[in-house]
């Protein structure tokens, strides 16, 4: 019998190589809990913001991840919610990790155990992460440690200068560290300036192959051209609280014009290097945030004053994804990646892969970005993602938009081979 265009597609998309563009998995392996817990493990990341959504609250979610107790008893605290978002994005990538990794069909009361014994057996080794890179054919990743440091192990990740400290530090203890960092007495806004240069210069000789910017998180993406002047009144605040104690938390709300000017700065570094800067745009992962802040419709002027860096935006923006896609479109800088997208929205995810070669020229496309703190999950995600490849790009050939070979070459520059040029890995 004739394979389908499916399984065709399926089975070409199990073979290839993968850049995945954007991970917070430990640094180094033996950094990994290798006593945890499955359950605990599993909800701690993404799916307890849903389980969260569906009513579960703050203390029942602390007592059903303490290890301490039954599994099953703390099963059953959860298991209402559970079920509740079984079917979401987050849900279904669950039971996706358990049937890709164990074998198990569906994480629930009657299996709940028996995945806690294959769990702790492969979690337990001291090669489980390096192993699970090699079962999904991942040549690397991009490991944002939410830190300007990149230390991390060459073996299976490259690192990210998150710089969102050095936009908007919000204590005295990271003035004091990025002091440290750089070498440089921070006893003004020139010396600062000089201070962030000198560590992200370093992030990049170290091998960094992107700064990133996850503000959106605390802020609007909007930022403003200031003048020196009106940034430099603005940051002298932060040596406000500089007396303080040593027993008393010296916090610093640093002003916008300050932010800006010092993202402004950076950008203007990147752009004169040629640098890749990621900027998280979209969704933020919690619960109760500003949407709105994370339009990426707001970083318009920066495309257009900086055109020699390249941008890429993180989880197409998602729910605003058209809007990325047209930005794409129209600048030549702009890159779209799938980070986090999978398992936000499968049907979304399915449904831009059909539709976003319609809008952006195709080597301006990523097509995973795990996004998660836990291997396993970084499976179980990437699972979804080839899964979901393969849907959009069968229904792409059965409907006489791509040939086969169309299929499989476009499949392979989105997974691999453009990542790896953007990013020069």
């Amino acid at each position: 019998m004739q394979a389908t265009t499916y399984e065709m597609v399926r089975a070409y998309v199990d073979t290839i190589p993968i850049i995945d563009t954007h991970e917070h998995l430990p640094r180094y392996e033996h950094l990994r809990d290798k006593e945890a817990d499955v359950l605990t493990e599993y909800v701690s990341h993404y799916f307890k913001y849903d389980l969260f959504s569906a009513g579960l609250s703050e203390a029942l979610y602390q007592q059903a991840t303490d290890i301490r107790l039954p599994l099953l008893d703390r099963w059953k605290m959860l298991e209402p919610y559970w079920e509740a978002c079984r079917f979401t994005g987050y849900g279904r990538h669950l039971d996706t990790t358990a049937k890709s990794l164990y074998g198990i069909n569906c994480i629930d009361g009657t299996t709940i155990e028996s995945l806690q014994q294959a769990f702790r057996a492969q979690n337990s080794k001291d090669n489980h992460m390096h192993t699970l890179f090699a079962k999904g054919h991942i040549e690397t990743c991009l490991l944002d440690a939410d830190d300007y440091v990149i230390d991390c192990d060459a073996s299976y990740a490259h690192g990210v200068c998150r710089i969102d400290a050095l936009v908007s530090p919000t204590t005295w203890k990271e003035i004091k560290r990025l002091e440290a960092f750089s070498e440089v007495s921070i006893c003004s806004f020139s010396s600062y300036l000089q201070a962030v240069d000198v560590v992200i210069g370093n992030a990049v000789e170290q091998g960094a192959k992107t700064l990133k910017l996850g503000l959106a998180y605390v802020r609007p993406l909007s930022f403003a051209r200031v003048g020196y002047a009106e940034a430099e009144l603005a940051f002298n605040h932060i040596f406000d609280a500089s007396h303080y104690p040593r027993w008393k938390e010296k916090t610093i709300l640093l002003p916008k014009p300050a932010q800006d000017y010092l993202l402004h700065h950076i950008l203007g570094k990147a752009n004169e290097n040629h640098w890749v800067v990621q900027v998280h745009t979209g969704i933020q992962a919690g619960n109760a945030n500003y949407l709105s802040n994370a339009d990426p419709l707001q970083l318009s002027n920066l495309f257009l004053e900086y055109p020699l860096a390249t941008f890429c935006l993180l989880h197409l923006g998602f729910p605003y994804q058209e809007i990325a896609c047209v930005l794409a479109k129209i600048y030549p800088n702009v890159y779209l990646d799938m980070a986090w997208n999978h398992i936000i929205s499968p049907s979304a995810s399915i449904r831009f892969l059909k539709e976003c070669l319609d809008v952006v020229p195709i080597h301006k496309l990523f097509a995973f970005g795990g996004d998660e703190s836990k291997p396993d999950l970084m499976y179980g995600h990437l699972a979804m993602a080839k899964e979901h490849a393969a849907l959009a790009f069968a229904h792409l050939v059965d409907h006489r938009r791509l040939t086969i070979d169309q299929a499989k070459q476009t499949i392979l520059a989105l997974s691999h081979t453009n990542p790896k040029q953007v990013y020069r890995i």
